[in-house]
């Protein structure tokens, strides 16, 4: 038997099939099989295929795709780039014509993503790149209470030792707790967040007393408010965010060249970003200073900031659930800590402005927000390709600082980030300039 944990939006998550806005199926993932599924397919199924026309073995079998089994084969895709068993309908042929209980284990698993925890248990998400998963997630209250079911399994756990350490809990309540202050706005939390983290950080290797003691420390500072006037008196620094949102969407583009056939969520989204920045410009010919200068200038639109603060106010669990989502899928405060709390922080600023430069054309609604987040960790699906965006991030984060440190005549801290802390202001000002 092996204890497995799944939040409540997993449990009660369901594929809606041909109505999702993103079918899987057509998404260009690379789609690795199990050695059932492969002799099936060849040998039993209804569909009478040939081995060349849709499979090429895999040398070595590697880690289960999904973590749910081997990796025999690779399933070739037509000439789309799209699974060769998706209809015109956006069905799955295989479901339809040999049954369900024959699909590959990793389409009967997605978009499920389960982490052993050692031998002890596991635990269950889902991968952002589906959007009924985002839309689970983000809009329910009650999506992050967790249920624990205890099953028989078929999968070997990992034997390794897996302890996390003595404080683990009492440093994920605090940050959730932090997340969860409602008189203060999520740019603060998250200030409050990154402030926090960094100072633990250089805790890990020392007594957990002196964790806990410190934990402690922490709660009665935020308690005192005196994190909340450093946040008020903090100066905003013009170009920390319009740095990082296009930092981001400049590489995420670029992503679209080796995968020239992933043309869809993406590029729509990216499309309509850089026409609607264009509009605002009234310039097609926009130089790399004079974009950055126009997405300042959009964070401080009066209309757009005032779109983005409505539509948000509907949505008060959306961003506390993004953050909280990821110390599950992370194991933190086990590992990560904060590259964390900066890749979360990335996407929350690049999320937040992409919705306030749609809004410059129209009322938001729950598709925009949906569409930012699950079209962003699609192409996130490869590892290579999220290791390179953290990189990117934190080079990006140094040259904030940098600047921000020579503008104010101090020496770099280099144990927090300055450039994405500076980022977070930039709403607070435009909110008082409006």
């Amino acid at each position: 038997m092996v204890e497995i944990i799944k939040p409540k939006y997993v449990v009660d998550f369901k594929c809606i099939g041909a109505e999702c806005e993103d079918n899987c199926c057509r998404t260009n993932y690379k789609l690795i099989i199990d050695k059932k599924f492969y002799k099936h397919m060849l040998y039993k199924s209804k569909m009478n295929i040939k081995e060349a026309e849709v499979f090429k073995r895999l040398h070595k079998q590697g880690s289960g795709a999904w973590g749910t089994s081997s990796a025999y084969a690779e399933m070739l895709t037509n000439e789309e780039g799209h699974c060769f068993f998706v209809g015109k309908d956006n069905l799955c042929q295989v479901y339809q014509y040999d049954g369900p209980e024959k699909m590959p284990d990793m389409c009967k698993e997605y978009p499920r993503l389960t982490f052993n925890r050692g031998s002890r248990f596991k635990e269950v998400s889902l991968t952002l790149g589906c959007p009924e998963a985002v839309r689970r997630l983000l809009f329910y209250a009650d999506a992050l209470d967790p249920i624990t079911e205890n099953q028989p399994s078929n999968i070997k756990l990992n034997k390794k030792p897996y302890e996390r350490p003595p404080w683990f809990a009492a440093v994920r309540l605090l940050m959730r707790d932090i997340l969860l202050i409602e008189d203060a706005s999520i740019e603060e939390n998250l200030y409050t967040l990154g402030l926090t983290l960094a100072d633990l950080q250089a805790l890990k290797a020392q007594s957990p007393t002196l964790m806990l003691d410190r934990i402690e420390y922490h709660s009665n500072v935020i308690s005192s408010g005196s994190v909340r006037y450093a946040y008020q008196k903090t100066p905003p620094f013009r170009g920390a965010t319009a740095l990082i949102f296009l930092s981001m969407f400049d590489y995420l583009k670029a992503c679209l060249v080796p995968v020239s056939k992933l043309t869809g969520r993406f590029f729509e989204l990216s499309t309509l970003l850089d026409q609607n920045i264009i509009a605002f410009a009234k310039d097609k010919e926009l130089t790399s200073a004079k974009r950055q200068d126009l997405i300042e200038k959009i964070l401080q639109n009066p209309m757009a900031l005032q779109r983005y603060q409505d539509y948000i106010a509907t949505r008060p669990v959306a961003w506390i659930n993004f953050f909280l989502e990821s110390m599950i899928r992370h194991d933190f405060p086990k590992s990560g800590w904060l590259n964390v709390w900066y890749f979360q922080t990335y996407t929350f600023i690049y999320t937040r402005t992409a919705l306030m430069v749609i809004a410059l054309e129209r009322e938001l609604n729950d598709h925009d927000f949906v569409w930012i987040i699950q079209s962003l960790f699609t192409l996130l699906h490869d590892i290579k390709t999220e290791e390179r965006l953290l990189l990117m991030c934190l080079e990006v984060d140094k040259r904030i600082e940098a600047t921000i440190c020579k503008a104010l005549s101090v020496e770099s801290g280099g144990d927090w980030s300055t450039g994405i802390l500076f980022a977070l202001k930039m709403h607070q000002a435009s909110t008082a300039q409006t």
